[in-house]
């Protein structure tokens, strides 16, 4: 389902991607009636214990961007 989001002026949505490197690890679709920040969080905690679950003692460096 898609909203009008007044920041941007029109109806979008707001994807989510995380990346390593070239690989891309989690693609999550949210529509745009939730704040841009909204379940980064979580989706970045799930992930980094799905890492350490599979390499324990891996060191994750994050790096947030966004486009303009």
């Amino acid at each position: 389902e898609r909203y009008f989001n007044g920041f941007y002026d029109g109806c979008c949505f707001l994807p989510l991607y995380v990346f390593s490197g070239d690989q891309i690890l989690v693609s999550y679709f949210r529509s745009s009636s939730v704040g841009a920040v909204n379940h980064a969080r979580s989706v970045t905690k799930l992930l980094v214990r799905a890492i350490h679950s599979k390499r324990p003692g891996v060191r994750i460096i994050l790096r947030g961007d966004s486009a303009p």
